[in-house]
């Protein structure tokens, strides 16, 4: 048997695993009540496990395979990299839209490892009070309307808790940006009521998910990478994201320089 081939196998495992734990060790690490699992290790178990039967099968002594499990695990302890941080709020560029991300937890000590039960962005405008009388004149901006928002809970799968968000300066569009052991890459979604249009339904407005893009619609199968480690960068890494004047347009460029022109309105990708 291959042993690239049972790593590409084990990997696409790992990363349904991953999935499953990112909450826990990403909101308990500012405790150091976890770490990150390292996907390459179950891939080096699996390899070492296969290279052990083979060899087993050889007759070799017991002692070669344990220092060969010594060596391996010795080798990948030691290379743990940093964590992708919990991002709870983004701010717009025009800095009149504050997208809040407010998490529920199923355990409300801070201390030990807990996974999120929802998580709620909020999107919000700016207070700009007219009358002067009812104003506070001081340094600071202060924020009073919520326009819409997106709600996720725990319904058997883990909720999206802390990705990088991307908003649109009017505020109508919200784009979470997942890494590699979220799925899928770009979420697109869009305010529900439009400003001067008639409500689109009962209730509050909790926004409408436009398009989920995976990463295969802006990478090439040889772009992606086969096994990711702690050390590997993120796919937006190096990479830029910008809105066309009318905010209606996501423009991505890759680190390879490919620019991609998404609509956020239908989710369509144009490539220049």
């Amino acid at each position: 048997m291959d042993c690239s081939v049972l790593a590409r196998e084990v990997a696409s495992v790992v990363f349904e695993e991953v999935s499953g734990w990112r909450g826990k060790y990403r909101l308990a690490v500012s405790k150091g009540a976890v770490s990150r699992p390292i996907s390459i290790t179950l891939v080096a178990v699996a390899c070492v496990s296969w290279i052990s039967k083979e060899f087993l099968m050889r007759r070799l002594s017991f002692l070669a395979l344990g220092l060969l499990l010594g060596i391996a695990f010795s080798a990948l302890s030691a290379h743990a990299g940093p964590l992708m941080p919990c991002i709870t709020a983004t701010l717009s560029a025009n800095h009149r839209i504050l997208v809040l991300n407010e998490l529920t937890y199923d355990d409300p000590d801070e201390d030990h490892p807990r996974m999120p039960k929802t998580s709620t962005f909020r999107v919000l405008s700016r207070n700009d009070e007219p009358n002067e009388g009812l104003r506070l004149n001081g340094p600071d901006t202060y924020w009073a309307n919520t326009l819409w928002s997106v709600v996720f809970t725990n319904n058997g799968r883990p909720v999206i808790a802390c990705p990088y968000a991307l908003v649109t300066d009017d505020g109508e569009y919200l784009i979470l940006v997942g890494s590699y052991f979220e799925e899928p890459t770009l979420s697109i979604y869009r305010r529900r009521d439009h400003p001067g249009q008639p409500f689109g339904g009962p209730g509050p407005d909790h926004g409408v998910l436009v398009r989920q893009i995976p990463l295969q619609d802006l990478w090439s199968q040889e772009q992606i990478p086969m096994m990711i480690t702690d050390h590997t960068p993120q796919w937006f890494a190096s990479g830029t994201f910008a809105f066309s004047p009318d905010n209606r347009t996501l423009i991505h460029k890759t680190r390879w320089g490919k620019t991609f022109q998404i609509s956020l309105a239908t989710g369509e990708i144009k490539h220049q």
